[in-house]
């Protein structure tokens, strides 16, 4: 019970994997769909909003987190050798 109450409230929600259907695709609804999830957010109390999952060469995912003022915070890569 004493830790449920001196627990520090979360500020931060993560959105993983948006995805728009190639059709939809250049019509801003992924804009769209990222305002919608920061709206949310905002009036659940959250001050924070994680973009992540978003490939390296992903340019229009990038794009859209920096229309909202999103920046690269950290990078994960998966290396591959092949064992013989």
């Amino acid at each position: 019970m004493k830790f449920m109450l001196t627990m520090r409230r979360l500020d931060t929600v993560r959105a993983m994997d948006v995805v728009v259907s190639p059709r939809a695709r250049g019509k801003k609804m992924a804009i769209a769909m990222v305002a919608r999830v920061i709206e949310c957010a905002r009036q659940k109390g959250f001050r924070r909003v994680e973009y992540s999952w978003v490939v390296e060469g992903n340019e229009p995912s990038h794009r859209v987190a920096r229309h909202f003022g999103g920046h690269v915070a950290r990078r994960y890569r998966v290396y591959e050798k092949a064992i013989t």
